[in-house]
């Protein structure tokens, strides 16, 4: 079943660009990505454009005018352009584990949805994935660890 993974965002690239690493984890790898933006940012396309040359998953960009907040319109254009059977629909500073798309495929029913949790990381370990220096893969391998410090840390809020 082919997935399209719809993405929203608005300016953050640093942020895309971590979720695209972790799509190249994917153990489920028939999917399509769609970049929903929210406005028509130069940034974001060159973003987009060195993202199709580095990895081996599609992925479609689709803009709008900047308006002023509009994600569900954004989202809508993402679902016209989407070819998949099965749609997945993340913010644009989520950080995918490795299974993400292999789960949500596991429990695909027809005429249901799925929703989930998150979990929203404190700022410093936040800066560690974005400076590099904590690779997105090794919290997931290592998850033990990396749990007990966000349960102590009294910045880590859970959705």
């Amino acid at each position: 079943m082919l997935v399209s993974l719809i993405i929203a965002v608005y300016k953050d690239t640093e942020a895309l660009n971590l979720i695209f690493e972790t799509l190249s984890y994917q153990r489920y790898k028939n999917f399509e990505v769609i970049v929903a933006e929210d406005g028509q940012s130069k940034e974001m396309k060159k973003c987009v454009e060195n993202a199709r040359k580095k990895y081996d998953f599609k992925i479609i960009h689709t803009t709008q005018e900047d308006k002023g907040v509009r994600k569900a319109r954004s989202q809508n254009n993402a679902v016209l352009a989407s070819n998949g059977e099965y749609l997945i629909f993340i913010d644009g500073d989520c950080l995918l584990y490795s299974t993400f798309i292999e789960g949500h495929v596991k429990l695909a029913k027809k005429n249901a949805a799925l929703s989930g949790r998150r979990v929203n990381l404190p700022q410093k370990l936040t800066q560690k994935i974005k400076n590099k220096e904590i690779n997105p893969l090794d919290i997931e391998k290592h998850y033990l660890t990396k749990y007990l410090y966000l349960v102590f840390d009294k910045m880590t809020k859970y959705e």
